[in-house]
């Protein structure tokens, strides 16, 4: 008798998976997202060493929210400002019920989170810490940050969604390249001010 091997679901789970993907992507609004966001930033600052790994994991959700052109530039103002200043963890937890209606959402954050922190190739109990507590609040299995030989960050993740046209490809990743390099200069500056007060 055959058996279909657990590794390889079958066409009609692959559907279910991209459906549930479909409806978490069309029930994001920018509240929702740049909760997403700010959460992922603080999972990259709470071992107090934001990686470039981390970053980059962090803007691949820039690329996966999909919102409308204002609210887009509206997150990536946010991923900016974020990285820049890690947000306070206790005012995101109290925010943390946003999420209470959105099963969908809340097994894609969860599994965002666990990207971010296993990025740099180590989990920290901090970060282990962190994603057990956002588990517990959104009532959703506890995950475990699993470790790759080598560090993740190949930007690809779970509620991706339809590439845009040809035409409208180009500016767009004119305007990503210019908000990872803005990130990128931010972090540099976070943490050379640090070494120069610390010095």
């Amino acid at each position: 008798m055959f058996r279909r091997s657990p590794s390889h679901p079958s066409f009609l789970e692959r559907r279910r998976a991209r459906q549930r993907g479909g409806d978490a992507k069309r029930a994001y609004t920018f509240e929702l997202a740049a909760l997403h966001l700010e959460l992922l930033v603080a999972m990259a600052a709470v071992d107090e060493e934001v990686r470039t790994i981390e970053v980059e994991e962090v803007l691949g959700f820039l690329d996966r929210a999909r919102l409308g052109t204002d609210d887009q530039v509206k997150l990536d103002e946010l991923a900016r400002t974020a990285v820049a200043a890690p947000p306070d963890l206790n005012r995101l937890m109290g925010r943390l019920g946003k999420f209470a209606q959105k099963p969908a959402l809340a097994t894609l954050l969860v599994t965002d989170l666990s990207r971010v922190a296993a990025a740099d190739a180590r989990a920290d109990p901090r970060e282990v810490a962190l994603l057990d507590h956002v588990c517990d609040a959104l009532q959703v299995e506890r995950v475990t940050i699993r470790i790759d030989a080598a560090p993740v960050g190949d930007g690809a993740g779970a509620g991706g969604g339809t590439r845009p046209p040809a035409g409208e490809r180009q500016p767009r990743l004119v305007a990503q390249h210019r908000v990872r390099s803005q990130v990128r200069r931010a972090l540099e500056q976070t943490y050379a001010d640090r070494d120069a007060s610390n010095g």
